[in-house]
Order: structure tokens, then C-alpha cells, then sequence
């Protein structure tokens, strides 16, 4: 086996400034741990590293922690406790600086800078012998596992969890001498070590005994130590996490699992204050400076996801929140490093993050300036354009606002009569409307950010404007849509033509339609580009589309409609069936549909103000959440920019973005901070996309394309959401040999031309709302037009209905069908007991689902599709097997076949009037068997919690006839077993052991063997519950990631 591709979770993470040798420019590269393995991202961040640092994959080291030296020339890399130093230069990066030389690269065209490299194939721009191929030689042992490192005059000091310091000569490779505090025996979770001159500062965090600081002379041999002070009072009341003194050794702080951090003065000891702002354990902190010389704050991170940057004050007495960034995906922000305003973080979900902050730079998109307002005169409206901004005071006035601060009050034209009450701007165009009380409409040009009146509006047909938004800009012509209150009225789409000046109603819409229950109220819209459709949305949730003025379609946004009001509509530039497809929002769904069809629906995680679609990015979303404006790209469940609302008094939501404002009053003198929320310097990326942010326990291939290798899968997890991913699977020649003499950039497991796959996820779908038990594909019968559903299960009974859509330009979508109904719905009636649905199988001969419980219940429905194309469940029969959970099921020569937690494998026929029929059952496992599948037509593989693998066969009589067994397969339950062919399987265990089997012609199980006669084992992350998706010849495994394989073909039995 071949691991092609791993995502799981990583512990550390670095910005390292790379010099190259040869062209003298400077990057900043990102690293990154994934278990043993260290990741190296170019300034493009593209993969140009992967390295496996504890190659001894049986041991299962992780890498635990990162210390580079102050040179940035070596780097010592730990876990558990075991250590190595390795040169930065020659061992990571794999440049010999003498063979450079002799090469003379700098009058070759092969050299390839490592930031030139753009694509994930780039080619490797140093060929040579790769000397961290000895890497297993140089890797050091000490008793106890280790916390924090420190490199100084080829000496490592090692500070362990019992609160010792190793001290190791990496020139002679020995132990050097061990140094301790007497009558310390507690042990630490983390401590730390900082030089000073030519001391060593040890800060020693024990569980029980408080936290010591003290010192270690090294300009002696004899390492003498000496303790300067212990914090016994005023300490945590949990384990110290971390713990930093800052570069001038004035201060000293701590964080703790009961959510505060401490600030101490370092040369006494003494608590300057405790802070609160997290929501969870704090695992780590750094002091942050300005241009690396003025101290400015810390950063700190967190179990709840978030870091917050805090800012000193009060003459260093004090730390305030200077902002707060969420960068990972339900649980963990492990690990992060911070340089030049920015900030990597890395967490649970395998996540690399890149956060902009602002602590060298000047926030540029604040504009500061002050306003002379009239008693009881206030802003009431604010548009931006760019860099402009047009505000509107609750007196008529209006202002029109430059990027440097400077303003120009607009005098009101003699046609203007009335007072200018609304503003309504369109994205990135350069016009604005406005309202006046008589409900006359202005349309201004923004010339040079000054607004000029262009044409006036009478719109004599509504007596009050409720309603005014842009549903196309076409060449010259604007098309936009009124409403009014008047329920038996009309609403209008209007066009206006640039050049002549002019403006026409396109088309009258009445309010009142034989079809609805209600009055149209509109609350958003948008036309197709040809003029043929026009797409409104209404205040109570209803999608219609209008053909000149027919209602030809109305629909709900979501399969589960709250009737909530439609905030944002866009036509995409995508089709499907050749009809366009657009984007419809409420404040907590959205969908992509077509006037037939919904082929994307999903919830939101934010509370939805407007959103947008563009070919790049995909869906964008911006609302709020936790008082944080939120800018969000769902196709990567990532936050692209995010501030904070509380600071601000008052928050201006518009098409062409949002911008707040901080105002202070003294004398009817107003001083403005206007903030543009989409206009930041930089906006936040993502370095490596990551998984889920707990363990994926289900893992199914949507689509397989074998033409063009692409792959489509959905992972289900236990934090409730189901990801969509595409990944292209290149096939590789398993037989190329590597030449000793050659080395690659993308050196992975010894193989010439090994391209790393970069999996890309499409979607996170939220409609569950308990962790994923388990998913599938089905495929159908002809109730159902022989289609293929997915299927996904979760908690409290829920199974959903999905079917996967094809984009005519071959994007993948998923939407939601329908619904399971629960044991609450049957009876109609609460129900105390929480049941789980285990497993399901489909039957097409029958044309029925079965679905297996928590409760040894056994439930048959029959499916049918509804004209909406929604999937409909009727109850069929309901019986039960015994007082025990059942775990998996199938259809076998058409029977069902389950099996149980009590260790029995059981059969049932399906009677001619859909009823199940006791066959026979056999005992096969001493405990439960968590996994069945079939190889052949007869043969039976199960695995179970007693660590063992069965065959049972089916004989002509259709009873179970017990075959083999493998007593101690694994070390721990089998989880999951897959069949490859009619003779092989691949089987997982929570161990984290992957194993391919095989049975031979006397139906012996074995384990599988190479050419070579290697026995095929690997070690992944794995979960507990059925994680195995299997396609060709590759191969994906669920855990605490994702890993993808690629499956031998050189097996014997």
C-alpha cells in the first residue's frame, strides 16, 4: 500500500524566512506536523516538502514540538522522548551549498528556486542524494518525554515532564549530564526554556506543586542550579499549559486550562493581573512585538478554536483584546507562530491558516475625519463605492467621503424638493439611488467619488418605497426592482439607459396571485442576463420565477423552510441542464436551483445579511456570529475576514459592503473612525484545507470518473457536518526504482515522480445535528427512475435523502431529498428512549430500505419520489432480533444478513409480501461484530471487538456454515472490513492498523504477502466506526483525518 494523500491533525506549525543560497531572495515558507511527518509550503503554498522525521511508523511518534536556533541554521524536532537535530539548509530543504558551488547552478537553466514552483507537479530544483535517508541514525532517546528544547554551543538541553533538564552534545552525540531541582517530583505538562547570557531560565509548571522558575549555569561544566522562585499563590486552579518570559525578562505569563492567563513581573514574581477571554482551555501563548523590538501584546490560543491578540496597556499593566480570530473548525487551535502581522495557526481539523493582524501595520481601511452636525442630527445612512463613501444624516444631508478623510457636503439641486430619506447602492458599480419623502427616486453618478444627480424618478404607481434593489447591469442599461406596501398593488421592474438618460417600466408584477396563500412582499431579487427570467424572493421565504409576468415556478429555499425572509438572489455563471442556476439566501439557508430544481441546499453557520457568487470562490456569505462580522467562502468552511461589531456604534449593511462606524460627540463636533469591512490589506488564506474538526467516521465515493481519474467523496464526522471533495487520482508505476544517487523534492516513501494529490473540498453541509453515524450510496429501482441516492445517518434516529447533481460545467452539488421519519413521528408522540440508526441497506429486487437500531429493531420502507422530485418513506415492517444493538447489514442471495452485538450472525428471507423471515443465525465472535461484507457470492468476512476476523459460507441450503478464523488480527476491534475482490479484503482496527487479507482455495484466511514476501500492514489515523470507502484500485481511510491509498496489485496468498 501507497499512501497517496494524509490531512489530520497537526500540533505545530512555523513561518520560517528561507533564503535561498543562490538567488539571495527572501520567503516566508510555512511549516507544519502532521504525526511524524513534517510539511513544507512555499511562499505559494505549494507542498515542496514532506518528510518523515520519526520514520519508524510502529512507534507512532508525533512530532510534539519545533525549537529552531537563533540562526535559523539547525532545528531541533521532538516527540514523546525521542529528539533530533537536523541541519535547516541541507537535511529539510535538501541544498548542499559545496555541490552548488561545483555545479555552478547559477549558469544552468535546470535550477528551479523553491518559490518558483506554482503547481503541485512542479519539478524538484535539487537532485541529490538526500542525507536525511540516514535520518533513523540520528534520532535520540532520553527516559522521559520532553516539553520544551533549546539549542546553544552544540549543546541540546531537553526539559522533560518530570522537570529535569537533559543536556546533549550533538557534536559527540552522548548525554552529557542530567540536571534537576532537588525534592521536585511532580511532574509538568509543558514547561519552557529561554537563554540569558549564560544562564538557563527553566520554567517548571508541575500538577501538584506550583509552578518553579530557576536557573542553570552553563558557562560552567558542572551546570549548577539554582531556584529563583516558585508561584504557589495565585496560580491556576488547573495545569499550566504554557508558560513565556519575554525577550527583555521583565515579564513572565501563564495559561491554563481553567480559561485565565497570568501576568507576572518576572525578577519578583509577583501577579500584575489575571485575564479572562476564551471559552476553553488556553493551550498556548507567544509575546508579540512591534518590528520585533517593541513589546506589544501576546497571543494566546485555545480549545475553543479562536486566538486572540491582546494589547498592553496601562504602562504594561494591563492586556486588553485587541482582536479575536477564529481559524479552526469546531475544536483545537493547537499551535500557532506569528511574524510580520501575521499570524499560522493549526488546530484539530488539520487546518494551516494564515491571519492578518494588525500590529506593525496602520489599518488602512480606517478613515478618521470630523463633522459639524446640527442639534439632534445624526448619520443615518452610509454607502461605499471603493475607496468613497456616501453618507446621509437623518436631516437630508449628504456627504460625500474620500480614503484620506477629506469631505464635501452635497447641496441639493432645485429638481431635489423634498428631504433625501434612503440611499440603495449596487456592488462595485459607481451609482447610488436615492429616496425622498415623497417617494421620488434620484439616480446619482459617483464622478471622482463626488455625486452627481442624473435623472429623477417619479414614481407616481407607489405611494411609499419599501423596497429598491439592482437585478441586472447590462451594457448601458440598468434594471432594478420597487416595491411598495400595497398589498393589492403591483410591484415594477424599471430600466433605466445610461446614454440617453432615460428610464422605462420594463414590466408590472401584481401582488396578489391565484397560486399563493399571500400577498407578494419583496425582499429580493435578480434577472437573467438574456431578460427572460426574473427571480424574486419574499419576506415569508417563497422563491418565484416569472416569465415576462407568469409565475412559471415557486418554491421553499430548504427542504426544511422556516418561511424566513429571501436576503440575497444571484444568477451564477453556472447551468445545469442547460438551465442557469442561481443563488437564493435567507438568514439561515441557501440554495443553488434552477427554476426546476434544487441542486445545492445547506444551512448556514452565520446568521445571513446578504451573499454572493463568484466562478472563483464559489457561494460567499456575510452576517454575523457572536457579535463578529463574518465574510465566509463556504466552499471551504473558511473565514475570510472577520471583525469584531462591539467597538463600533453604529454598523452600515449594504450591496456594496458593510462599514461601522465609532463616533465621539463634544459640541454638535462629531470625530469619525469609519471602518471598511471589504477593504483590508490582505485578506486571511488558508495554507493546507484539513478535514474535519473531529473524527471522521464515515467515509463513501459519490462519483468516480475512471476517464479523466476524478474522484468525488463525501466524509460524515462526529462534528455533525458532511464534507463534498474532488481530487484528481494520477495513476503511478508502483515498479519505478529509485536510484541511490537521486533524491526528490516530492520524496515520499521511495518513489520516483511521487506527486502529492491535493484533495479540494467543495462543501461543508450542516443539516444534521448530531455527529455522523454512518453513509452510503443506494441504488434504486424503478419506483425511483433507478436513481442513486447517498444516504447519511446520525443520532436521534435522523437518515437523509441526498442526491448528487452534475454541473454542465462538472462541478459536483449535493442536495438535500428528504427524510427518514423517526419513531417520534410513527407514533406521534415524545419518546424517551434516544435510538440510533446503525446501518442500512437497500434492496432493489424488493425495492426496499432497511434500516438497523440501537435496540435490535429492524425497520423495511418502501421509497417513492414525489413530483418535486423529494423523496417520500412509507413504514413497510417493523420487527426486532433481540434485546441487543445491531451494528451492520446486508443483502446476500437475497436475504438480509446482519450482525450483532452479542457476536451472532443472522439471516432473514424476504417473503413475496415484504416480510422477513428467521433463517438461521450462527455464533462467530465472542463480543460484538462491528463489520460484515461478502466476498464471491458466498463467503462472509466479519470482524469483531474480540480483535479477531471470521469467514462464514453460505452453503446451497443458504445456512451459515463456519469457516475460519484469525484469532488476534489486530490489537484492538476490528472496525471496519471492505472486500477488494472475490478473494482479498482490506480491514481496519482502532489500533490504527490497516491489513489486507485474503482467503485462499481452501478457504483459509491469511494475511496477504509481496513478491518479496513482506507482510502488507500500515499504521493511519483510524476511527471506531465504519471508515473504509474503496474505488478501483485506491483506497480511503476516516480517523482523525483523511488519508487516501493507493492498493498493491503484487499480492500473493
Amino acid at each position: 500500500m501507497y499512501e497517496l494523500f494524509h490531512s489530520g491533525v497537526s500540533l505545530n506549525c512555523k513561518i520560517f524566512t528561507f533564503i535561498d543560497p543562490i538567488t539571495k531572495t527572501e520567503n516566508e515558507h510555512y511549516w507544519l506536523t502532521k504525526g511524524p511527518t513534517l510539511e513544507i509550503y512555499n511562499s505559494k503554498k505549494i507542498l515542496i516538502r514532506s518528510i518523515d522525521i520519526f520514520p519508524i511508523r510502529e512507534l507512532k511518534i508525533k512530532i510534539a514540538g519545533i525549537r529552531l536556533t537563533e540562526d535559523n541554521e539547525k532545528v531541533v524536532i521532538w516527540g514523546r522522548s525521542t529528539f533530533i537535530v537536523l541541519d535547516i539548509m541541507s537535511d529539510l530543504y535538501d541544498i548542499k551549498l559545496a555541490l552548488l558551488e561545483d555545479l555552478n547552478l547559477l549558469e544552468k537553466d535546470d535550477y528551479i528556486p523553491y518559490d518558483s514552483i506554482t503547481t503541485t507537479n512542479g519539478k524538484s530544483n535539487i537532485i541529490f542524494k538526500q542525507s536525511i535517508l540516514n535520518l533513523e541514525k540520528r534520532i535520540n532517546t532520553i527516559g522521559n518525554w520532553i516539553t520544551d528544547a533549546l539549542y546553544e554551543g552544540e549543546r541540546v538541553y531537553l526539559l522533560t515532564s518530570c522537570n529535569e533538564v537533559i543536556i546533549w552534545d550533538d557534536y559527540l552525540n552522548v548525554l552529557k549530564q542530567k540536571v534537576q531541582l532537588q525534592n521536585i517530583k511532580s511532574i509538568s505538562y509543558k514547561g519552557s526554556l529561554k537563554l540569558r547570557n549564560n544562564m538557563i531560565i527553566v520554567i517548571s509548571p508541575t500538577i501538584i506543586a506550583g509552578c518553579h522558575i530557576w536557573t542553570i549555569n552553563i558557562e560552567e561544566d558542572d551546570y549548577k542550579s539554582n531556584l529563583l522562585y516558585t508561584l504557589s499563590e495565585n496560580v491556576h486552579h488547573g495545569i499550566i499549559f504554557d508558560s513565556q518570559i519575554d525577550n527583555d525578562f521583565k515579564h513572565l505569563i501563564t495559561c491554563s486550562d481553567d480559561r485565565s492567563i497570568n501576568l507576572y513581573n518576572f525578577e519578583t514574581g509577583e501577579l500584575i493581573v489575571k485575564i479572562y477571554g476564551h471559552q476553553a482551555r488556553i493551550w498556548s501563548l507567544k509575546f508579540v512585538y512591534n518590528d520585533e523590538k517593541d513589546l506589544f501584546g501576546i497571543i494566546s490560543c485555545s480549545e475553543d478554536c479562536n486566538f486572540i491578540l491582546w494589547k498592553f496597556s496601562n504602562d504594561y499593566k494591563q492586556l486588553d483584546k485587541h482582536s479575536i480570530h477564529e481559524v479552526t473548525q469546531i475544536k483545537n487551535c493547537w499551535s500557532f507562530d506569528y511574524k510580520n502581522d501575521k499570524v499560522l495557526t493549526c488546530g484539530n481539523d488539520g487546518r494551516v491558516k494564515i491571519t492578518n493582524v494588525f500590529v506593525n501595520k496602520i489599518d488602512e481601511s480606517v478613515i478618521s475625519l470630523d463633522l459639524s452636525f446640527a442639534k439632534k442630527e445624526f448619520l443615518k445612512e452610509m454607502i461605499k463605492y471603493k475607496d468613497y463613501f456616501v453618507a446621509l444624516t437623518n436631516t437630508g444631508t449628504l456627504y460625500s467621503i474620500d480614503s484620506v478623510g477629506k469631505y464635501n457636503i452635497f447641496k441639493l439641486e432645485s429638481n431635489i424638493t423634498s428631504q433625501l430619506i434612503k440611499l440603495v447602492s449596487a456592488k462595485e458599480e459607481n451609482f447610488f439611488f436615492a429616496i425622498d419623502k415623497e417617494n421620488i427616486i434620484y439616480f446619482f453618478d459617483l464622478e471622482n467619488g463626488e455625486p452627481k444627480l442624473k435623472l429623477n424618478i417619479d414614481n407616481g404607481k407607489a405611494n411609499k418605497i419599501i423596497f429598491l434593489q439592482v437585478a441586472l447591469i447590462k451594457g448601458d442599461n440598468i434594471y432594478f426592482v420597487i416595491d411598495s406596501p400595497n398589498k393589492n398593488g403591483s410591484f415594477l421592474l424599471y430600466s433605466i439607459n445610461l446614454k440617453t438618460k432615460s428610464y422605462q417600466i420594463v414590466n408590472s408584477y401584481l401582488k396578489i396571485q391565484p397560486n399563493l396563500k399571500q400577498p407578494i412582499t419583496v425582499t429580493s431579487c435578480t434577472l437573467s442576463l438574456d431578460l427572460s427570467e426574473l427571480i424574486i424572493g419574499t419576506i415569508n421565504g417563497k422563491i418565484l420565477v416569472f416569465k415576462n409576468d407568469i409565475i412559471i415556478n415557486f418554491k421553499a429555499i430548504s427542504f426544511d423552510s422556516h418561511n424566513e425572509p429571501i436576503v440575497a438572489m444571484k444568477f451564477t455563471q453556472e447551468t445545469y441542464n442547460a438551465k442557469k442556476l442561481f443563488l437564493a439566501a435567507s438568514k439561515t439557508h441557501y440554495s443553488l436551483m434552477t427554476e426546476d430544481v434544487s441542486i445545492l441546499t445547506n444551512n448556514s453557520s452565520i446568521k445571513i445579511e446578504t451573499a454572493d457568487y463568484t466562478e472563483e470562490e464559489g457561494i460567499i456569505l456575510y452576517g454575523i456570529r457572536d457579535n463578529h462580522y463574518i465574510k465566509q467562502i463556504e466552499k471551504k468552511n473558511f473565514i475570510k475576514d472577520q471583525f469584531d461589531l462591539k467597538q463600533y456604534s453604529q454598523i452600515f449593511k449594504n450591496n456594496t459592503g458593510w462599514c461601522g462606524v465609532i463616533k465621539k460627540t463634544e459640541n454638535n463636533t462629531f470625530s469619525i473612525n469609519i471602518k471598511n469591512f471589504d477593504n483590508t490589506l490582505e485578506h486571511d488564506y488558508l495554507i493546507h484545507e484539513g478535514t474535519h474538526g473531529r473524527e471522521v467516521r464515515s467515509v463513501t465515493c459519490v462519483d468516480y470518473n475512471k476517464d479523466n481519474s476524478e474522484l468525488s467523496y463525501i466524509t460524515g464526522s462526529e462534528d455533525t457536518t458532511i464534507k463534498l471533495y474532488n481530487v484528481k487520482i494520477n495513476q503511478i508505476d508502483n515498479n519505478t526504482s529509485i536510484p541511490d544517487t537521486t533524491c526528490i523534492n516530492y520524496h515520499k516513501q521511495g518513489r520516483l515522480n511521487y506527486e502529492p494529490l491535493i484533495p479540494s473540498q467543495q462543501m461543508t453541509f450542516r443539516e444534521h445535528v448530531s455527529g455522523i453515524q454512518t453513509t452510503g450510496m443506494i441504488q434504486c429501482g424503478n419506483a425511483l427512475n433507478n436513481s442513486k441516492y447517498l444516504i447519511t445517518t446520525s443520532a436521534k434516529e435522523e437518515l437523509f435523502f441526498w442526491k448528487c447533481y452534475t454541473t454542465d460545467q462538472g462541478s459536483k452539488k449535493l442536495s438535500i431529498l428528504g427524510k427518514l421519519p423517526t419513531t417520534k413521528h410513527l407514533q406521534n408522540k415524545e419518546v424517551t428512549a434516544e435510538l440510533r440508526i446503525t446501518s442500512f441497506v437497500y434492496d432493489p429486487k424488493h425495492e426496499l430500505l432497511f434500516t438497523c437500531y440501537s435496540n435490535s429493531m429492524i425497520r423495511s420502507w418502501k421509497l417513492m419520489e414525489t413530483q418535486d422530485e423529494k423523496i417520500e418513506c412509507t413504514l413497510v415492517e417493523e420487527t426486532f432480533y433481540k434485546n441487543c444493538s445491531i451494528f451492520d447489514c446486508m443483502i446476500v442471495q437475497d436475504m438480509l444478513v446482519i450482525s450483532a452485538s452479542e457476536g451472532h450472525l443472522t439471516s432473514y428471507f424476504i417473503n413475496e409480501d415484504l416480510s422477513l423471515k428467521l433463517n438461521d443465525t450462527i455464533l462467530i465472535h465472542q463480543s460484538g461484530i462491528m463489520t460484515i461484507d461478502i466476498l464471491g457470492d458466498c463467503n462472509i468476512i466479519a470482524g469483531g471487538d474480540d480483535n479477531s476476523i471470521t469467514l462464514t459460507e453460505i452453503d446451497e441450503n443458504k445456512k451459515f456454515v463456519f469457516k475460519n478464523k484469525i484469532v488476534n488480527a489486530a490489537n484492538s476491534a476490528i472496525t471496519n472490513i471492505k472486500s477488494l475482490n472475490e478473494t482479498q479484503f482490506i480491514a481496519v482496527s482502532t489500533d490504527q492498523l490497516v491489513s489486507i487479507f485474503g482467503i485462499d482455495k481452501l478457504k483459509q484466511l491469511s494475511l496477504q504477502r509481496t513478491n518479496e514476501g513482506s507482510i502488507k500492514q500500515e499504521l493511519t489515523n483510524v476511527a471506531d466506526t465504519q471508515t473504509i470507502a474503496t474505488f478501483d484500485k485506491f483506497c480511503l481511510i476516516g480517523g482523525l483525518g483523511l488519508s487516501i491509498w493507493e492498493l498493491p496489485t503484487n499480492l500473493i496468498l
